[in-house]
């Protein structure tokens, strides 16, 4: 198909998608593609082999691979931006040296100018979303929040942008990478149950094979450090997941650990990373800190209220399994700790920038509702023989006032005779329609 064409894509997936069945299929080679790129795993033992394998399929079937852009067999590739280093039993992800050279450059450039653009906050802040996404995962997106509502025209304070700007050059020059884990063999999951009250009571139980340990205590003194709201439920609950990391740190070190948690908001604050509330952003931020410090894989569910062990200690009482342990976390410093970076909260100004630059849009719409009634109000009116129906002399009578309309004009005066009434008359009427039953 000729290229440009809208049906050469869909046309591509399909050919693409049938080689790599081909290949998984025919010749058990786990293939990955991502549009047109192909690409997939083997034994260093037969990888050239393998390699030379899959030209020769595709060119049995018409199509050309450039030999510069089919490298060889290596431990380590770069794929789709993201840079793979296999190492034994584990994988080692890293963006693009040229995308790091090059997303380091615009944030100097953007520090030197001052407060960037929607348009520049929205372009620099999905890249660093791809990087979150394809290397980092969840653990600095709390740090976009600054940028995405700047790319969505909030105002936003520009010290806090330069701090967290300055962070992301910070954490960028030092070439954070992820290791993968391959191997199949791994400890068992380690299962924590949290809940808290909304007078700041917080219990969590853990459960980790013939281990079964819990804990309550009281956080209602952060609430001090909080956002003013009717209530922080929703933040004891997500304060109750980081308090666990600091009271079993040599339990969940290194393990799979699934909480679970019956409030949806904290459930999505622990997943996403990060929260459009600035409190939430920041206890979101310092859970997956800190479970990257304990190499910590982060699994989040939901569970009914009924069915949650740590609702009992988050109230005081014991639960129906366990072992109370007394920790001598300190939990205001852990709060104080955690909302000590909270920088992205919109400022007055910012939201009344959004508001009034929506009122155009409200304005017009009003305007073009009207003019519409105001454009079919005779030929609505004139439906049916009712006594606000037209004769024939009336409907010529009152095209010529419609014909000559301005802005100035009154709508009232537009109008026939015989369709307007005093106010006297509109008065009586409604006194009549109240005083009828009502069938």
């Amino acid at each position: 198909m000729p290229f440009g064409a809208v049906g050469a894509v869909y046309s591509w997936d399909w050919v693409s998608e049938g080689l790599v069945a081909i290949i998984r299929a025919s010749f058990l080679i786990p293939a990955l593609r991502y549009v047109d790129d192909l690409f997939f795993a083997e034994l260093a033992c037969v990888s050239s082999e393998t390699r030379e394998l899959l030209m020769e399929i595709v060119t049995l079937l018409g199509f050309v691979l450039a030999p510069d852009k089919t490298p060889a067999a290596a431990p380590a590739q770069d794929i789709l931006g993201v840079q793979i280093v296999l190492r034994g039993l584990s994988a080692i992800l890293a963006v693009d040296s040229g995308k790091v050279n090059f997303w380091l450059a615009e944030l100097d450039a953007l520090a030197s100018r001052g407060l960037a653009t929607s348009s520049e906050a929205r372009r620099i802040a999905g890249r660093l979303s791809f990087g979150c996404s394809a290397v980092w995962g969840r653990f600095p997106r709390s740090r976009l929040s600054l940028l995405f509502k700047l790319a969505n025209n909030i105002s936003v304070d520009a010290t806090r942008l330069r701090v967290n700007l300055s962070w992301w050059r910070r954490f960028i020059s030092q070439n954070n990478s992820t290791i993968v884990s391959l191997s199949t063999a791994r400890q068992p999951w380690v299962l924590v149950y949290t809940d808290a009250a909304g007078n700041g009571g917080s219990g969590a139980v853990l459960l980790d094979g013939s281990v079964s340990q819990w804990f309550g205590c009281q956080c209602s003194g952060m609430a001090s450090l909080l956002r003013k709201r009717a209530t922080q439920i929703n933040a004891f609950e997500l304060f109750t997941v980081l308090l666990t990391l600091d009271v079993w740190p040599t339990l969940l070190s290194g393990r799979r650990v699934a909480w679970l948690i019956d409030n949806s908001v904290a459930l999505w604050c622990v997943r996403n990373g990060t929260s459009s509330a600035s409190d939430l952003s920041s206890l979101a931020h310092a859970v997956w800190t800190r479970a990257r410090a304990l190499d910590v894989d982060v699994f989040a569910f939901w569970v009914p209220s009924k069915l949650n062990l740590a609702d009992a200690p988050s109230r005081g009482s014991s639960p129906v399994l366990g072992t109370e342990i007394s920790s001598s976390v300190n939990v205001h410093s852990v709060a104080v700790a955690a909302l000590a970076q909270t920088s992205d909260m919109a400022t007055p100004t910012g939201k009344t920038a959004l508001r009034a630059a929506r009122v155009p849009s409200y304005i017009l719409f009003l305007s073009l509702c009207l003019i519409f009634i105001m454009s079919s109000s005779l030929s609505f009116m004139s439906y049916g023989r009712s006594p606000l129906s037209l004769s024939s002399s009336e409907a010529s009578s009152a095209s010529g006032p419609w014909k000559s309309f301005s802005p100035s004009t009154s709508p009232a005066t537009m109008l026939p005779a015989s369709w307007r009434c005093s106010k006297e008359s509109a008065v009586t009427a409604s006194k009549d329609s109240l005083r009828s039953p009502i069938r």
